[in-house]
């Protein structure tokens, strides 16, 4: 018995971060278990819904925690979770800055 990956998905397009939800919830064996769309909403998400991957935008919102500190509280307040990087550039920058931040890749 397979057991389902609960998924947090963070971009500050909603619109985005609905067709992945949508794209997400569709595969057998994962669900989404909660949409943020900054920061601040990341951690309480991760808190209150405890996922086991979380998907971050790079360039969330910046209103006090961007998202490399972002990345870097979620897996000091949950060391169990996988960090995704997600970026609509194909070179991003920040790339880099999320790994040492703990993102997964």
């Amino acid at each position: 018995m397979s057991q389902t990956i609960r998924v947090l998905v963070a971009d500050h397009n909603l619109e985005f971060a609905g067709r992945l939800s949508d794209f997400l919830n569709r595969q057998a064996g994962i669900c989404v278990a909660a949409v943020a769309r900054d920061g601040h909403g990341v951690l309480h998400q991760c808190r209150e819904t405890l996922p086991d991957v979380a998907v971050i935008d790079l360039h969330l919102p910046v209103l006090g925690l961007d998202s490399i500190k972002t990345i870097k509280a979620v897996v000091l307040q949950n060391q169990n979770i996988r960090v995704l990087a997600i970026s609509r550039q194909a070179a991003d920058r920040y790339a880099i800055e999320a790994v040492k931040a703990g993102a997964t890749g």
